[in-house]
């Protein structure tokens, strides 16, 4: 019975990390290894729940240790991995924001320029941003310059999962101007947009990131 208590609290702390990481860095993998040791979190439960009843009650009045551990550890990491995951990167994100506003600032101020591929199509507002010194976890970059001199510009985020998309946004224009407008949304109307702090919002292809 000791050995799966053990087990079973080690198997819940690995978990529910896995999960943590799969919301600050998503990736294939560490999204993968969460999915299966939650399964297997689940597993333990049932299997220490029976073992108690068929065993361990003869032996021990502590015998739903082990599945009250596993239970406990299931809802920790149903309802917490996400805040926590989201908390991690609002604290990650407000660490690295002189970054973030230096080039929010550079495209207002027109020294890093906002360049639109000939081959996007004529209506397409926003352009790439070629920067260095960006925090590790951000790809492409892109902004545009709005009719009431506001700005727009979002951080794709870099990550090793093909089905999500992920980033920051800054929101410098009003809700009249063009960037309002459903043809310059940056992302569709399907994603999940997040207030972190001022005109920085952050979207995510997925809930709970």
């Amino acid at each position: 019975m000791k050995r799966m208590c053990w087990a079973t609290v080690a198997i819940g702390i690995i978990c529910f990390s896995l999960d943590v990481l799969s919301h600050v860095e998503p990736g294939f993998i560490s999204l993968l290894l969460s999915g299966l040791f939650f399964v297997l979190l689940i597993i333990v439960l049932l299997a220490s729940f029976s073992l108690g009843l068929m065993k361990w009650r003869h032996t021990s009045r502590w015998w739903p240790i082990s599945a009250l551990a596993a239970l406990a550890f299931l809802l920790i990491t149903y309802y917490l991995t996400a805040p926590t995951g989201q908390y991690i990167c609002d604290w990650r994100f407000e660490k690295d924001i002189a970054k973030f506003s230096k080039v929010v600032d550079g495209i207002r101020n027109g020294s890093i320029p906002v360049v639109i591929p000939s081959n996007y199509p004529s209506s397409y507002r926003y352009g790439e941003i070629d920067v260095a010194n960006m925090p590790s976890y951000i790809g492409d970059i892109r902004g545009a310059h709005c009719d009431d001199g506001g700005i727009a510009v979002f951080f794709g985020a870099k990550f090793h999962a093909f089905f999500l998309h992920e980033g920051y946004f800054y929101k410098g224009y009003g809700e009249k101007s063009n960037c309002s407008s459903d043809e310059m949304k940056p992302f569709g109307d399907a994603y999940y947009i997040r207030h972190i702090t001022g005109p920085w919002y952050i979207f995510s292809s997925e809930p709970g990131f």
